[in-house]
């Protein structure tokens, strides 16, 4: 077989994302809504804060009472949190005041506790401040946000600061995007299962157990794993049709180059799978088959070696997930370095991703490779940050010049 001429991989990803469609919500408890995205516009349902809130322990006071931040004030009264006093504070009074409690009316700024000296008979306090000004340790009404504010997006992921947002508007129930179903199948007569004792011309599966813990991180998945197909056309259709009925999403890793037991281009599309692409100009990856059921399940083909079917996944799958899952941003967290060695290719036109370390030294980040012996070299995994990546229009990046950086996670 004869495979085609690569896709650029921009145009690849393109038809990628051309193909996921944003699967359909639900709703979910709040205490069930950590790590899922969002599919729904959060407003604030009241002035955040709702009043001004003391912001420390101490005497609220009339900044205009205390000349030059000093001053001998009547105490009239404490004010603990979640309680309101009751009237006015005339001039030249104060109120204890706890964290949390309203700032008491006629008041306008707290002085905190360790800055006063209250008299012998409690009646007085002397206050000796730096400087007393309007807002002093009060965090005012409506400083956060506004009545019927915008506060969190569709596609935002949901982590502890979207869940104290939630909980401090009241949405105790949130629509969110159902979660991404993801089926790995591997393939190969040579793979047995991690806890097996292989011959000696066989390897354990590292792939589907790779790519389920890479995946898994992320709560806004369900991956499952259904194990191992042999090189034969019949039992690699009969996989696929089991995932496709299990998920949205299949990946099936090796099978997928010129050889003559590569049936999994040929399964695919006796499955129903239409194929949408397959060859990439990338290094590591190119044999990365890619197809879509009429349906709108995509499954993709990642070739066997480990360092392929990580590349594959991080730079294909990922961001089709991502859109499936209604996210706005689908590129992850990229970022750019400076080169502390020469990352070079040997094939221009190509994109290559180069696995590599991530170093920070003050404000400046540094990348440098690791050594890497090809897209079998699964221990390059394990000692990198993520890859480097070279454009197709150059040759090489120099050190010190600047490179792409895309994380694993």
């Amino acid at each position: 077989m004869t495979l085609p001429e690569p896709l650029p991989a921009s145009e690849a990803l393109n038809r990628v994302l051309e193909s996921a469609v944003s699967l359909s919500t639900q709703k979910v408890a709040l205490e069930r809504a950590s790590g899922r995205v969002l599919a729904q516009e959060i407003r604030a349902d009241r002035d955040l804060p709702p009043f001004s809130r003391v912001a420390m322990d101490g005497f609220a006071v009339r900044s205009g009472d205390l000349r030059n931040g000093k001053g001998t004030l009547r105490i009239a009264g404490t004010l603990a949190s979640g309680e309101e006093w009751p009237g006015e504070v005339i001039p030249g009074s104060t109120i204890r005041v706890m964290t949390g409690a309203p700032l008491p009316r006629g008041t306008d700024a707290v002085v905190q506790v360790e800055k006063s000296k209250v008299s012998e008979n409690g009646a007085e306090v002397f206050l000796e401040e730096t400087s007393v000004a309007e807002a002093l340790n009060v965090h005012p009404r409506g400083v956060d946000a506004k009545a019927d504010d915008v506060l969190l997006h569709p596609g935002d992921i949901i982590g502890p600061g979207q869940i104290s947002v939630l909980a401090s508007v009241g949405a105790w129930k949130v629509k969110v995007r159902k979660p991404v179903r993801v089926t790995i199948l591997s393939t190969g007569l040579e793979i047995v299962p991690a806890d097996k004792i292989p011959l000696p011309y066989q390897i354990r599966d590292s792939n589907s157990p790779t790519l389920k813990a890479f995946l898994s991180e992320n709560a806004w998945l369900s991956v499952k794993q259904l194990g191992i197909v042999t090189d034969e056309l019949e039992e690699t259709k009969k996989g696929l049709e089991g995932a496709l009925g299990l998920s949205d999403v299949v990946l099936i890793t090796g099978g997928v180059s010129a050889g003559a037991f590569d049936h999994v281009p040929r399964a695919m599309e006796e499955v129903g799978i239409q194929k949408v692409f397959h060859k990439v100009a990338i290094r590591p990856g190119m044999p990365l088959w890619f197809g879509r059921t009429p349906s709108g399940k995509l499954a993709f083909g990642l070739p066997g070696n480990p360092v392929s079917v990580m590349v594959t996944c991080l730079e294909f799958v990922l961001p089709a997930l991502r859109k499936l899952a209604g996210m706005k941003k689908l590129d992850g967290h990229r970022c750019f370095a400076t080169a502390q060695a020469r990352f070079g290719k040997r094939k221009h036109g190509f994109t290559v991703f180069h696995p590599a370390r991530l170093f920070h030294d003050g404000d400046h980040t540094f990348c440098s490779p690791v050594s890497y012996h090809g897209s079998g070299h699964f221990l390059a995994l394990s000692y990198s940050d993520g890859v480097a990546v070279v454009p197709p229009e150059v040759d090489a990046v120099e050190p010190d010049e600047t490179i792409e950086f895309h994380p694993w996670r």
